[in-house]
């Protein structure tokens, strides 16, 4: 799908420019915070996301904005004092690093790259509220998925994982899909 945003020309690259520099920020927030909770890296990444979403609100990047304002809540019970295990949530946190990084590339091709925001904005409310697995289960599947198998993600699914990422930390799918993909199909509501 066609894609449009509130920018004059050449501000696409600048978007772009500071979006991955924020990215990049929270990328390496989050590999510190899963060897200790520290305040400070708790503090940069939510201000990192915080900055992300209002440059993605401003160009009207809607599901960017969504994603990033998801992530900055999660990470805000972490300043409360409400959450304090970033490690529980690290294979869902890296897998919207990845979608953060195709959002951006949308900003810069114009078309839709990936259908994964949408599941992993729901994910991250519900591990924030406490309503979300924390690790891929067998019990169903997230966002609607209801069969298990692949849903389309054009960022990258059913690839081992894509790139950006510096030697040795993990990899992850676009739509985050080494955690759904492994999930056995559940049986379909029953229709009324």
């Amino acid at each position: 799908m066609q894609l449009t945003f509130d920018l004059q020309p050449g501000d696409d690259r600048l978007f772009t420019d500071e979006s991955l520099e924020q990215i990049e920020r929270i990328e390496q927030g989050l590999l510190e915070l899963e060897h200790s909770l520290d305040a400070g890296v708790v503090n940069e990444v939510f201000r990192a996301a915080h900055t992300l979403k209002g440059s993605a609100a401003t160009i009207g990047h809607r599901r960017m904005t969504e994603l990033t304002h998801a992530m900055e809540d999660l990470f805000g019970a972490f300043r409360s004092g409400t959450l304090h295990d970033v490690k529980a949530f690290a294979d869902v946190l890296l897998a919207t690093i990845d979608v953060l990084r195709a959002l951006v590339a949308e900003v810069q091709e114009g078309e839709t790259l990936t259908d994964a925001p949408e599941a992993l904005t729901g994910q991250l409310d519900r591990h924030r509220r406490g309503r979300g697995p924390l690790h891929g289960t067998a019990a169903g599947t997230e966002a609607g998925d209801q069969t298990g198998e692949r849903h389309g993600c054009r960022g990258g699914c059913g690839r081992p994982g894509i790139g950006g990422r510096r030697a040795g930390t993990r990899r992850r799918n676009a739509c985050g899909g080494h955690q759904q993909h492994r999930r056995r199909p559940v049986d379909p509501p029953a229709a009324e």
